[in-house]
């Protein structure tokens, strides 16, 4: 979201409308406007769409599965056999920027893919679009669901309420002890830590 400063206007914006004149110390974005901050929450997604907590998992089958692709199936996949004791693994990373399962402008970071058209209002407010869990996988699907799934997008939501409308936010320069340069390298881990880094704040006039 740092990278792409002309989304921020659009949540500040958002945030006004929905809660009203910023307060001194941030918005506190009660748990019952979760879902009434639909563009927040679409820019949160799609930045976790290209950049997932979780980036890779893998398991190990306990019997012998056939894995039959659900439809529909741009690419024609065949069924897959898997034996009992192999291990089979998936990468949401790499799911993210496949054309075939997001589009041509997969690498893009597009909030507007998670608002739905079929909802806008009178004053062109959109509601939220929601896809099927195995493509927008960055919670897991099924019953492997992650639980905290609405706490996380809470907290996430919580945070730029708090932190977006008092401040604009800016890559650090080396003068001011940037070590990092943009993008930030990625560790390997099952989660997806990022090289330390220095972002500058600068406090927005009223």
């Amino acid at each position: 979201m740092m990278a792409h400063p002309e989304h921020l206007d659009g949540i500040r914006r958002e945030l006004t409308e929905v809660l009203g004149e910023c307060p001194e110390e941030g918005y506190r974005l009660p748990y019952d406007r979760l879902r009434d901050v639909p563009y927040t929450l679409a820019c949160i997604t799609e930045a976790l769409r290209l950049h997932p907590s979780v980036p890779k998992n893998a398991k190990r089958c306990v019997k012998d599965t056939l894995l039959v692709p659900s439809e529909p199936n741009p690419t024609n996949l065949p069924p897959i056999q898997i034996y009992k004791g192999e291990m089979t693994g998936w990468s949401d990373w790499v799911m993210a920027r496949l054309p075939e399962v997001w589009g041509a402008d997969c690498e893009e970071y597009r909030p507007s893919r998670f608002l739905d058209p079929a909802t806008e209002d009178e004053e062109g407010r959109m509601g939220t679009k929601q896809y099927s869990q195995w493509q927008q996988h960055m919670f897991n699907g099924g019953p492997r669901m992650c639980l905290g799934m609405n706490l996380a997008n809470f907290e996430a939501l919580s945070i730029v309420a708090a932190i977006v409308p008092l401040f604009d936010i800016h890559w650090a320069r080396a003068d001011q002890g940037q070590t990092a340069s943009w993008p930030p390298k990625y560790l390997p881990s099952i989660t997806l830590p990022s090289e330390p880094y220095q972002v500058e704040f600068r406090r927005r006039t009223r």
